[in-house]
């Protein structure tokens, strides 16, 4: 976990890395030997006889009335980001899909748009020189910004896609429109400074050539590669915060069975002592019993044969020598003598 913790760093890292470059280079201008000759053109307006119809968009109607053709080649300069904080008035539902600012002709020719920053707000383009000679070459009517309107969903998708940079070529009406049933209208400009805007109902958009696609591409790439590494970092956090959790719940669980184990061992241990213990003490009273038992006996013993002895004190025993002759001598001399006592056929002997 941790490796892999260290290279998604690593990844982050360099995809921030590459996120800042692209950052910079994404939208760089082309220089002048790049730009198509088309777009030294000066936009073209020109009558029409459509009449004025009704657009939906999001679920909303608009009211839409054409004034003029229109025509433009130009090289994107700028363009505002519908629902960002940049554009607080424009939500991503609003009818106006694109709004794209556009040098041509002599501002093309002269390379001066190189040396020009452009930025666009919600409903204006603005130009700022680069160098203290650029206000000598800049024609301000060599600049337009256009609101662009769509019906087409192509056409709607191919529009969402430019960016700063294309060179570009559309065809469509110069129109005013206004959300049904309201008495407000958004009204074209019909002539060419930095300060109009155009609005263009566009029927057809072709991007000529695209301007920086390859740092766009990192761009895109890098930014949803950073949420990606951020998101998977998160997830192995998560992951080893889980990880840990059952470690110290396995930890916990064996010190708990070693606990009982031990207090079982301890607990048998004191069970076996106690037995040894009780068997010691009844070999102890047994023993005890026993020799109180045999001590018993043996009075009792010796007090039968002193009954006996006593009933042949007055008995005298009869010896028969190797003579032939009989003697009679008393019991306690032939006991003192001989040390045995007397059977009972010895007295027969002797009656």
């Amino acid at each position: 976990m941790a490796t892999i913790q260290k290279l998604l760093t690593i990844a982050m890292l360099l995809l921030v890395l590459l996120f800042g470059v692209s950052f910079v280079k994404k939208g760089e201008f082309p220089p002048k030997e790049d730009i198509l000759p088309e777009l030294r053109n000066i936009p073209l307006m020109g009558s029409t006889d459509e009449r004025e119809f009704t657009m939906t968009y999001a679920g909303k109607d608009y009211d839409i009335a054409p004034m003029k053709k229109y025509e433009l080649w130009g090289l994107v300069v700028s363009h505002n980001k519908v629902g960002s904080i940049s554009d607080s008035y424009h939500e991503e539902d609003a009818v106006d899909l694109k709004d794209i600012c556009v040098v041509w002709g002599k501002n093309i020719e002269s390379d001066v748009y190189r040396e020009m920053k452009f930025k666009s707000g919600s409903w204006t383009c603005y130009p700022s020189y680069n160098s203290k000679t650029a206000h000598l070459k800049w024609d301000d009517t060599m600049i337009g910004n256009n609101h662009l309107l769509a019906e087409d969903p192509l056409i709607q998708d191919a529009i969402r896609g430019i960016h700063v940079g294309d060179q570009i070529h559309m065809e469509g009406m110069l129109v005013k429109y206004s959300p049904e049933g309201t008495s407000w209208w958004r009204v074209s400009s019909l002539d060419f400074n930095d300060s109009s805007c155009e609005v263009v109902f566009v029927e057809s958009i072709e991007i000529l050539k695209r301007g920086t696609p390859r740092w766009y591409a990192i761009f895109t790439l890098s930014l949803w590669g950073i949420l990606a590494c951020f998101v998977l970092k998160i997830i192995l956090i998560i992951i080893q915060g889980q990880a840990e959790k059952m470690r110290i719940r396995g930890i916990e669980e064996n010190v708990r069975r070693y606990e009982e184990e031990e207090e079982k061992a301890q607990n048998t241990k004191h069970k076996g002592q106690n037995t040894n213990e009780e068997t010691e003490i009844a070999k102890q009273i047994s023993g005890r019993e026993t020799h109180e038992f045999a001590h018993q006996q043996n009075e009792e013993g010796l007090e039968d044969k002193s009954e006996t002895n006593t009933g042949k004190e007055e008995e005298d025993i009869v010896i028969h020598r190797d003579d032939g002759e009989s003697e009679y001598i008393e019991y306690y001399e032939y006991v003192e003598e001989n040390g045995e006592e007397v059977k009972d056929d010895d007295t027969e002997d002797k009656k």
